[in-house]
Protein backbone atom coordinates (compact mmCIF):
# COMPACT_ATOMS: atom_id res chain seq x y z
CA UNK A 1 0.00 0.00 0.00
CA UNK A 2 1.11 3.55 -0.74
CA UNK A 3 1.54 4.96 2.77
CA UNK A 4 0.87 8.46 1.41
CA UNK A 5 -2.74 7.32 1.07
CA UNK A 6 -2.88 5.60 4.47
CA UNK A 7 -5.95 6.67 6.42
CA UNK A 8 -4.34 6.32 9.86
CA UNK A 9 -0.81 7.49 9.22
CA UNK A 10 0.90 8.44 12.48
CA UNK A 11 -2.02 7.32 14.65
CA UNK A 12 -1.86 5.02 17.68
CA UNK A 13 -4.71 2.62 18.45
CA UNK A 14 -5.51 0.31 21.33
CA UNK A 15 -7.66 -2.71 20.47
CA UNK A 16 -9.11 -5.14 22.98
CA UNK A 17 -10.14 -8.67 22.05
CA UNK A 18 -7.38 -8.50 19.48
CA UNK A 19 -5.82 -11.95 19.55
CA UNK A 20 -8.30 -13.29 16.97
CA UNK A 21 -11.47 -12.56 15.03
CA UNK A 22 -12.69 -9.01 14.47
CA UNK A 23 -10.12 -7.49 16.82
CA UNK A 24 -7.16 -9.05 15.05
CA UNK A 25 -8.55 -8.26 11.59
CA UNK A 26 -8.93 -4.65 12.72
CA UNK A 27 -5.35 -4.53 13.97
CA UNK A 28 -4.03 -5.88 10.68
CA UNK A 29 -6.07 -3.38 8.67
CA UNK A 30 -5.08 -0.44 10.88
CA UNK A 31 -1.39 -1.24 10.43
CA UNK A 32 -1.85 -1.42 6.67
CA UNK A 33 -3.18 2.12 6.89
CA UNK A 34 -0.21 3.48 8.80
CA UNK A 35 -1.21 3.10 12.45
CA UNK A 36 0.71 1.62 15.33
CA UNK A 37 -1.41 -0.76 17.39
CA UNK A 38 -1.38 -1.99 20.96
CA UNK A 39 -3.26 -5.27 21.22
CA UNK A 40 -4.97 -6.74 24.25
CA UNK A 41 -6.37 -10.22 24.83
CA UNK A 42 -6.34 -13.08 27.32
CA UNK A 43 -4.02 -15.53 25.56
CA UNK A 44 -0.46 -14.21 25.63
CA UNK A 45 0.92 -16.85 23.25
CA UNK A 46 -1.74 -16.10 20.66
CA UNK A 47 -1.20 -12.36 21.04
CA UNK A 48 2.56 -12.74 20.76
CA UNK A 49 2.24 -14.79 17.58
CA UNK A 50 -0.25 -12.34 16.05
CA UNK A 51 1.97 -9.39 16.86
CA UNK A 52 5.01 -11.16 15.41
CA UNK A 53 3.15 -11.80 12.14
CA UNK A 54 2.15 -8.15 11.88
CA UNK A 55 5.65 -6.89 12.68
CA UNK A 56 7.16 -9.21 10.09
CA UNK A 57 5.30 -7.25 7.42
CA UNK A 58 5.26 -3.86 9.18
CA UNK A 59 8.27 -3.56 11.51
CA UNK A 60 7.62 -2.10 14.96
CA UNK A 61 3.96 -1.42 14.16
CA UNK A 62 2.51 -3.77 16.78
CA UNK A 63 2.90 -4.39 20.49
CA UNK A 64 0.68 -6.20 22.97
CA UNK A 65 -0.39 -6.39 26.59
CA UNK A 66 -1.92 -9.66 27.73
CA UNK A 67 -4.76 -9.46 30.23
CA UNK A 68 -8.29 -10.71 30.80
CA UNK A 69 -11.06 -8.15 30.28
CA UNK A 70 -12.68 -9.61 33.40
CA UNK A 71 -9.80 -8.06 35.37
CA UNK A 72 -10.83 -4.50 36.09
CA UNK A 73 -7.18 -3.44 36.37
CA UNK A 74 -6.51 -4.21 32.69
CA UNK A 75 -8.06 -1.05 31.18
CA UNK A 76 -5.76 1.16 33.23
CA UNK A 77 -2.77 -1.04 32.42
CA UNK A 78 -3.59 -0.89 28.70
CA UNK A 79 -3.98 2.88 28.68
CA UNK A 80 -0.76 3.33 30.67
CA UNK A 81 1.08 1.04 28.24
CA UNK A 82 -0.04 3.15 25.27
CA UNK A 83 1.16 6.32 26.95
CA UNK A 84 4.46 4.75 27.97
CA UNK A 85 5.26 3.15 24.61
CA UNK A 86 3.88 5.72 22.20
CA UNK A 87 3.25 8.88 24.27
CA UNK A 88 -0.09 9.26 22.53
CA UNK A 89 -3.42 7.61 21.83
CA UNK A 90 -5.75 8.47 18.97
CA UNK A 91 -8.11 5.50 18.59
CA UNK A 92 -9.63 3.03 21.04
CA UNK A 93 -11.51 -0.03 19.81
CA UNK A 94 -13.36 -2.06 22.45
CA UNK A 95 -13.81 -5.47 20.87
CA UNK A 96 -13.42 -7.90 23.79
CA UNK A 97 -16.54 -9.95 24.36
CA UNK A 98 -17.94 -13.26 25.51
CA UNK A 99 -21.30 -15.00 25.15
CA UNK A 100 -23.04 -17.35 27.57
CA UNK A 101 -25.30 -20.13 26.30
CA UNK A 102 -27.10 -20.97 29.54
CA UNK A 103 -30.91 -21.13 29.18
CA UNK A 104 -32.70 -18.01 30.37
CA UNK A 105 -34.19 -19.54 33.51
CA UNK A 106 -30.94 -21.17 34.52
CA UNK A 107 -28.53 -18.24 34.16
CA UNK A 108 -26.96 -17.50 37.52
CA UNK A 109 -26.13 -14.10 38.97
CA UNK A 110 -22.44 -14.98 38.75
CA UNK A 111 -22.67 -15.79 35.04
CA UNK A 112 -24.76 -12.69 34.35
CA UNK A 113 -22.23 -10.50 36.17
CA UNK A 114 -19.29 -12.06 34.34
CA UNK A 115 -20.75 -11.37 30.89
CA UNK A 116 -21.69 -7.79 31.82
CA UNK A 117 -18.26 -7.22 33.35
CA UNK A 118 -16.33 -8.40 30.29
CA UNK A 119 -18.59 -6.98 27.58
CA UNK A 120 -19.68 -3.68 29.10
CA UNK A 121 -17.89 -2.69 32.31
CA UNK A 122 -14.37 -3.25 30.98
CA UNK A 123 -15.30 -1.27 27.85
CA UNK A 124 -16.70 1.54 30.00
CA UNK A 125 -13.51 1.75 32.05
CA UNK A 126 -11.25 1.90 28.99
CA UNK A 127 -13.63 4.41 27.41
CA UNK A 128 -13.39 6.68 30.46
CA UNK A 129 -9.61 6.71 30.28
CA UNK A 130 -9.62 7.28 26.52
CA UNK A 131 -12.27 9.99 26.58
CA UNK A 132 -10.47 11.96 29.26
CA UNK A 133 -7.33 11.88 27.11
CA UNK A 134 -9.18 12.60 23.86
CA UNK A 135 -10.96 15.60 25.39
CA UNK A 136 -7.64 17.11 26.45
CA UNK A 137 -6.10 16.68 23.01
CA UNK A 138 -9.34 17.78 21.28
CA UNK A 139 -9.49 14.72 19.06
CA UNK A 140 -9.97 10.98 19.22
CA UNK A 141 -12.04 8.08 17.93
CA UNK A 142 -13.74 5.54 20.19
CA UNK A 143 -15.41 2.49 18.60
CA UNK A 144 -17.40 -0.15 20.46
CA UNK A 145 -18.06 -3.56 18.95
CA UNK A 146 -21.64 -4.25 19.94
CA UNK A 147 -23.98 -6.73 18.21
CA UNK A 148 -27.27 -6.97 16.37
CA UNK A 149 -28.41 -8.58 19.63
CA UNK A 150 -28.40 -5.06 21.10
CA UNK A 151 -31.26 -4.06 18.79
CA UNK A 152 -33.06 -7.35 18.18
CA UNK A 153 -33.45 -10.73 19.87
CA UNK A 154 -30.79 -13.44 19.90
CA UNK A 155 -32.28 -16.63 21.30
CA UNK A 156 -29.01 -18.45 20.61
CA UNK A 157 -27.33 -16.78 23.61
CA UNK A 158 -28.22 -16.03 27.21
CA UNK A 159 -30.02 -12.71 27.83
CA UNK A 160 -26.88 -11.33 29.46
CA UNK A 161 -25.21 -11.17 26.05
CA UNK A 162 -27.80 -8.97 24.38
CA UNK A 163 -28.15 -6.84 27.52
CA UNK A 164 -24.41 -6.19 27.66
CA UNK A 165 -24.28 -5.27 23.98
CA UNK A 166 -27.28 -2.93 24.38
CA UNK A 167 -25.31 -1.15 27.10
CA UNK A 168 -22.64 -0.36 24.52
CA UNK A 169 -25.22 1.16 22.17
CA UNK A 170 -26.39 3.49 24.94
CA UNK A 171 -22.83 4.40 25.93
CA UNK A 172 -22.16 5.24 22.29
CA UNK A 173 -24.98 7.77 22.26
CA UNK A 174 -24.23 9.25 25.67
CA UNK A 175 -20.49 9.63 25.12
CA UNK A 176 -20.97 11.05 21.62
CA UNK A 177 -23.34 13.74 22.85
CA UNK A 178 -21.14 14.62 25.82
CA UNK A 179 -17.75 14.66 24.10
CA UNK A 180 -18.58 15.90 20.59
CA UNK A 181 -17.77 19.49 21.65
CA UNK A 182 -14.21 18.30 22.33
CA UNK A 183 -13.69 16.96 18.83
CA UNK A 184 -14.25 13.34 19.88
CA UNK A 185 -16.17 10.76 17.82
CA UNK A 186 -17.85 7.80 19.50
CA UNK A 187 -19.51 5.15 17.36
CA UNK A 188 -20.23 1.43 17.36
CA UNK A 189 -20.70 -1.42 14.96
CA UNK A 190 -23.36 -4.06 15.48
CA UNK A 191 -22.17 -7.19 13.66
CA UNK A 192 -24.56 -9.94 12.78
CA UNK A 193 -23.46 -13.53 12.32
CA UNK A 194 -19.74 -13.44 11.58
CA UNK A 195 -17.27 -16.18 10.77
CA UNK A 196 -15.22 -16.01 13.96
CA UNK A 197 -14.31 -18.39 16.75
CA UNK A 198 -17.43 -17.53 18.75
CA UNK A 199 -19.70 -19.42 16.32
CA UNK A 200 -17.90 -22.67 17.11
CA UNK A 201 -20.09 -22.79 20.22
CA UNK A 202 -23.22 -22.97 18.07
CA UNK A 203 -25.07 -26.20 17.47
CA UNK A 204 -25.36 -27.28 13.82
CA UNK A 205 -29.10 -26.66 14.03
CA UNK A 206 -28.65 -23.10 15.24
CA UNK A 207 -26.04 -22.40 12.57
CA UNK A 208 -28.43 -23.55 9.86
CA UNK A 209 -31.28 -21.45 11.30
CA UNK A 210 -29.03 -18.40 11.17
CA UNK A 211 -27.96 -19.07 7.58
CA UNK A 212 -31.56 -19.62 6.50
CA UNK A 213 -32.50 -16.22 7.95
CA UNK A 214 -29.78 -14.26 6.13
CA UNK A 215 -31.04 -12.57 2.93
CA UNK A 216 -27.49 -12.52 1.54
CA UNK A 217 -27.18 -16.24 2.20
CA UNK A 218 -23.87 -16.06 4.06
CA UNK A 219 -22.28 -14.83 7.24
CA UNK A 220 -20.03 -11.81 7.36
CA UNK A 221 -16.28 -12.00 7.76
CA UNK A 222 -14.03 -10.47 10.37
CA UNK A 223 -12.38 -8.46 7.60
CA UNK A 224 -15.72 -6.92 6.58
CA UNK A 225 -16.33 -5.83 10.18
CA UNK A 226 -12.80 -4.43 10.36
CA UNK A 227 -13.45 -2.29 7.28
CA UNK A 228 -16.37 -0.65 9.07
CA UNK A 229 -14.23 -0.04 12.15
CA UNK A 230 -11.55 1.50 9.93
CA UNK A 231 -14.12 3.86 8.48
CA UNK A 232 -15.30 4.92 11.95
CA UNK A 233 -11.68 5.43 13.04
CA UNK A 234 -10.60 7.45 10.01
CA UNK A 235 -11.11 11.03 8.82
CA UNK A 236 -13.82 9.74 6.48
CA UNK A 237 -16.20 9.55 9.45
CA UNK A 238 -15.41 12.89 11.08
CA UNK A 239 -19.08 13.94 10.92
CA UNK A 240 -20.42 10.56 12.05
CA UNK A 241 -21.06 10.54 15.78
CA UNK A 242 -23.27 8.51 18.11
CA UNK A 243 -24.13 5.88 15.51
CA UNK A 244 -24.39 2.13 16.00
CA UNK A 245 -23.96 0.68 12.53
CA UNK A 246 -25.80 -2.56 11.75
CA UNK A 247 -23.64 -4.89 9.62
CA UNK A 248 -25.55 -8.10 9.13
CA UNK A 249 -26.34 -8.85 5.51
CA UNK A 250 -29.83 -7.26 5.57
CA UNK A 251 -31.24 -9.52 8.28
CA UNK A 252 -32.00 -6.68 10.71
CA UNK A 253 -32.38 -3.01 9.78
CA UNK A 254 -32.78 0.20 11.79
Amino acid sequence: MNTNNALLSGKVATITGASRGIGLATAELFVQHGAKVLLNGRDEKTLQAACARINARHPDACSYLAGDAADMQVPQQLFDAAMSRYQRLDITVCCAGIAARTPTLDESVAEWNHVIQVNATAAMLLAQLSLRHFAKQRSGKLVFVSSTAAKSVNLGASPSYGASKAMLVYLTRHYAAEFAPYGVNVNAICPGATQTEIITTWTPEHRQRVLDALPMGRMGTAQEMAQAILYLSSPHSDYVNGESMMINGARFMD
